[in-house]
């Protein structure tokens, strides 16, 4: 949803960040792909189970979107 809200394209390439749910902090990966269509990109978004995406923390769940151009 803060993609989409955010009216801007998503740069292409990977980024981490964390959330915190139920008192939990835990940590997230995101991955923005080009497609074949320049006006969209990819954007995949997983959760995991830990506060480090790099330590081998076991994956809750991954979502998957396309967003165009504004």
């Amino acid at each position: 949803i803060k993609v989409r809200l955010s009216k801007a394209m998503p740069n292409v390439g990977d980024s981490t960040f964390s959330c915190e749910q139920a008192g939990k902090t835990m940590a997230g990966k995101m991955t923005v792909t080009a497609t074949p269509n320049p006006s969209f990109r990819r954007v995949d978004a997983e959760v995991f189970d830990g506060t480090n995406v790099d330590k081998g923390d076991r994956s809750i769940i991954k979502l998957s979107t396309i967003v165009g151009r504004f």
